[in-house]
């Protein structure tokens, strides 16, 4: 049996090498390869864990390789049309080159990302024709994999993997968030509508323990929203005591810098671009004055009140850059333009009300949302309001999104949804997935009744496909990956069954 999967960051620590030596134990034959993300990861598993994996790939630095004058004519005889017809996909720049924040921001510049492109556009398409050639010739080969295990799409390379998988029939498994509270699902499919876990939901006959548990759950959401464990910030001290915060890592400032000039020596950092891993190491001087400076000039930001608004339609801003909008919705990343457009697609007497992301604070100016606040028909609010306060308003006639939890939590508790990336919950009949603005207004009438019944089924179905596992709260702290170990080991029985 051959393997391949992906080992990222503290991922691989976590869950991705228990998995692998899992495999080894149960399949010692397999054989299976790997692509590693983060210097540190890669040097641990090459020094520590190297007799698990038959080849092992750097992710990030393999791509200097376009630099390199053999493979470069190597490269030249590819063409980017090949590609997308192999690939089935419709646009290497918005399928593939788009996803990747590396490519089209620039990591460190204006604290995370600047909007400017990192590479010039003939790097781009030598790196989509480099990971091309890497997953076509080496990770497939004479011999294809058997399964691909994966803990997210968040490169061109994932991308690569993914579609060229799909087209030979290989399965590329990855976890993600079943949007109820502490549990995880696993997906095969790259957008977020979970076709393997609802294709065949009309037939679907919920257990006993999932239907009982939907209801439950259904019956506390309406009382509070149910937030997912990373996304709980009330008791978070991140967002508590900023002065307190200031003059702690105001201190460790110098020895962050200097580990960062020492860190940017590795040679095993890639050249042809940076990423979050290797800025400058002026710039995490730079960006610490830069962030609290920001959150300092929102301390004099005038928020609209909430209490003081008519009938509202919400819009989350998003996280970014991030692959749940840049993969989901690549056409809808340009968030103020969308915002605009929203406004002015609402009928009288219906505003927009925006409020900032809890991890974008202090990202962003105050002038964006002063931007913001100049738009015809659009109100800022606190981010500090919950959104309990907010969706649950008798005067919320709509939520809408790119993508996110919001959305999801605004059709439980029975507002109507305008999504605009592809969702499971769109299955709800007061959700619309939306492609075209020009039909916002026209959606936005016609949006059917909150369905209770269906609701709870809905809920129901994700309880019986999903494991107890915090998804995202998984990347920051060690949890049993058995749950997680054991739903991937489950797939490869299948495959022998």
């Amino acid at each position: 049996m051959k393997i391949f999967t992906v080992m990222q960051r503290n991922w691989a620590f976590l869950y991705g090498l228990p998995l692998v030596e899992r495999i080894k134990k149960e399949y010692p034959n397999s054989i299976i390869d790997t692509l590693v993300y983060k210097v540190r990861t890669y040097n641990f598993i090459v020094k520590n864990k190297k007799s698990l994996f038959n080849k092992i790939w750097l992710g990030y630095k393999y791509d200097d390789n376009i630099l390199d004058i053999n493979i470069k004519k190597k490269l030249n005889k590819i063409s980017i049309e090949e590609i997308e017809r192999t690939l089935e996909i419709e646009s290497v720049w918005k399928n593939l080159i788009h996803v990747d924040r590396n490519l089209v921001y620039t990591p460190g510049k204006i604290f995370r990302y600047s909007l400017r492109k990192q590479v010039s556009d003939e790097n781009a398409l030598d790196i989509v024709k480099l990971n091309y050639l890497l997953v076509k010739e080496e990770i497939f080969g004479n011999k294809k994999p058997d399964i691909i295990f994966l803990p997210n799409f968040g490169s061109i390379f994932h991308n690569v993997l993914y579609h060229y998988a799909k087209v030979k029939n290989v399965q590329c498994w990855m976890p993600t968030a079943s949007k109820i509270s502490n549990r995880v699902i696993l997906t095969n499919t790259i957008d977020y509508n979970l076709n393997n876990i609802f294709k065949d939901f009309e037939n679907y006959n919920p257990s006993t323990e999932a239907f009982t548990f939907a209801k439950n759950y259904f019956e506390k959401f309406q009382k509070e929203v149910i937030k997912p464990i990373h996304l709980d910030f009330k008791n978070d001290p991140f967002f508590k005591g900023n002065f307190k915060k200031f003059f702690i890592n105001l201190i460790k400032l110098p020895f962050k810098v200097f580990r960062k000039f020492l860190e940017n020596s590795n040679k095993l950092n890639p050249t042809v671009y940076r990423t979050l891993d290797n800025i400058r190491a002026d710039q995490v001087f730079t960006n610490f004055f830069s962030e609290n400076y920001n959150l300092l000039s929102l301390k004099f930001f005038k928020y609209n009140n909430l209490k003081e608004l008519g009938r509202f339609a919400y819009f989350p801003l998003h996280v970014q850059p991030e692959y749940s909008t840049n993969l989901f919705a690549p056409i809808f990343t340009n968030l103020f333009e969308l915002i605009r457009q929203i406004a002015i697609s609402l009928p009288h007497g219906i505003t927009l009300v925006v409020k900032e992301h809890p991890f974008m604070i202090g990202k962003r100016s105050k002038k964006y949302y002063e931007k913001l606040k100049s738009l015809p028909n659009v109100k800022v609010i606190d981010p500090r309001v919950s959104t309990n306060d907010i969706i649950n308003n008798e005067k919320c006639e709509l939520v809408t999104v790119v993508s996110g939890t919001t959305a999801f939590e605004a059709a439980l508790l029975k507002k109507k949804v305008i999504q605009f990336s592809d969702a499971f919950y769109k299955i709800l009949p007061n959700v619309k997935i939306l492609t075209d603005l020009t039909k916002f207004t026209e959606h936005f009438k016609n949006l059917g009744d909150f369905d209770e019944n269906k609701t709870i089924l809905m809920l129901s179905k994700l309880y019986d496909c999903s494991f107890e596992l915090s998804y995202s709260l998984a990347y920051r702290q060690k949890i049993d990956p058995k749950p997680y170990v054991d739903a991937m080991m489950e797939k490869i029985e299948n495959l022998n069954s």
